[in-house]
């Protein structure tokens, strides 16, 4: 739109330099380009009314045509400044909204970077990595330590969105969610997380509470925590995605 306006105003300016045809031709040219000029300025101007004046039928036809030059002249000009204000102010707002730095969270400064490579395996490897709170060797991550989390490295970019095998992710009953994340950033949303003992039974056997929380607009600045019943031991864990 901005490129259209510019070309009407070089047509404009050219028009100002009209210099051919007789001086009833030349009044009628001054006159139907101030109409499109008024229509213009009144449709990108909101803060400018329309200028009106006399019209002296009493000169001659020559100072007539200087007349309406000056009044065409005058809006072009009125036209030029309107639309240099208004590319100001919008170099304003992008410099502001540029320049606005969304505050990190401090659940986020503070959350546990998940990094293991086997949490990225999804077709039932059975690796049992061990590990705190481990049973059998198949991790836990349903215990009071572990509080925020995210995925990152070697474990994915994400929560797994698609349902893993069983004995999948370094554990025996591995967790996942289809659920969306919230857009909006440091605000948490509640989501229900699914035990998978997929493919002898459902990709959603039982499901638990969690909660997850936009740290940044980037594919990665997810963290989450469960907020289900915790254990001293267990053999259920997360999944990561790219």
């Amino acid at each position: 739109m901005r490129v259209v306006l510019l070309a009407l105003v070089i047509v404009f300016l050219n028009a100002a330099r009209f210099g051919h045809g007789s001086q009833e031709q030349k009044l009628t040219f001054y006159q139907e380009k101030i109409k499109d000029l008024q229509q213009l300025i009144l449709s990108r101007c909101s803060k400018i009314h329309s200028q009106k004046r006399e019209i002296n039928q009493e000169v001659t036809l020559s100072a007539q045509v200087a007349e309406e030059k000056l009044f065409y002249e005058k809006l072009l000009k009125t036209l030029l400044n309107c639309l240099s204000e208004e590319s100001n102010n919008a170099s304003r707002i992008l410099t502001t909204s540029d320049s606005t730095t969304i505050p990190t969270p401090h659940e986020c400064l503070t959350a546990t970077n998940l990094t293991e490579s086997w949490r990225m395996d999804h077709n039932g490897s059975d690796i049992r990595p061990g590990g705190p709170h481990s049973s059998g060797g198949y991790t836990c991550d349903m215990h009071k330590d572990l509080q925020w989390f995210r995925f990152s490295g070697a474990a994915g970019r994400r929560m797994l969105n698609k349902c893993p095998m069983m004995n999948s992710c370094g554990t025996r009953w591995p967790y996942w969610t289809d659920e969306k994340a919230p857009e909006e950033v440091g605000v948490p949303a509640t989501i229900n997380v699914y035990r998978s003992f997929a493919p002898t039974a459902s990709c959603k056997d039982r499901s638990r509470t969690a909660e997850v929380m936009r740290c940044s607009l980037e594919t990665n600045g997810l963290i989450y925590r469960s907020t289900d019943s915790y254990y001293d031991a267990c053999i259920a864990a997360f999944c990561g995605m790219m």
